[in-house]
């Protein structure tokens, strides 16, 4: 997982009035489930091969940005302003037409059970207005 992010913040864009604040962050993951195992005679090894790996579990890319303006009323009262931006888009081997109960094709168990648990990709779009009083 690797997330960089930046922030930054504005005083007197309007002197002793308004000011600034934003920040945003990248996190990039990729999730990966690897599986080994000795490959035995069929006489004591009933699972005679090698596993299949997992190579697209969890990839997911979040972005995010944050931007707040603060203006002051007084000196003890201000009205803040913000805009808030989330993304998300994930990528798993669940989501490419794998079933949540796998099955045979005799339609018996397999032995694997998920339970489609994973978020949805979405995107988030807010704005906000506060005061914020001193005392």
């Amino acid at each position: 997982m690797h997330t960089p992010g930046l922030g930054v913040e504005v005083k007197d864009i309007i002197k002793d009035k308004l000011d600034l604040k934003a920040s945003g962050s990248l996190t990039k993951t990729n999730g990966n489930a690897d599986y080994v195992s000795a490959v035995g005679a069929a006489a004591d090894d009933n699972n005679a091969f090698e596993p299949e790996d997992f190579a697209q579990i969890d990839d997911a890319v979040i972005m995010n940005f944050d931007s707040l303006f603060i203006y002051k009323l007084s000196d003890i009262l201000n009205m803040q302003f913000g805009y808030q931006y989330e993304k998300l888009k994930i990528k798993d081997f669940q989501y490419d037409g794998y079933a949540n109960v796998s099955l045979t094709n005799a339609g018996a168990y397999s032995g694997l059970l998920t339970m489609g648990t994973l978020p949805k990709d979405y995107a988030v779009h807010a704005v906000y207005v506060k005061a914020a009083y001193k005392f």
